[in-house]
């Protein structure tokens, strides 16, 4: 059995990649971030891990993106 990190959090949900499924967009404690793709059938897809980040960056909402 594999037990999570618990120094993940879910730091957003959104459509990332326009597909019009939600997305995850994960934070480490670190300052690392991680994406997960959502698809139509309900499955995440890992899409990698940015390297840490400063900490006290704000998530922005993908919906003030024009389309």
């Amino acid at each position: 059995m594999q037990v999570a990190d618990p120094d993940w959090d879910v730091a957003a949900i959104g459509d990332y990649d326009d597909y019009e499924v939600n997305d995850l967009l994960w934070r480490h404690t670190s300052g690392e971030l991680a994406e997960w793709l959502g698809s139509a059938s309900g499955q995440f897809t890992r899409n990698g891990v940015i390297p840490a980040v400063d900490p006290t960056w704000q998530l922005q909402s993908p919906d003030i993106f024009p389309t």
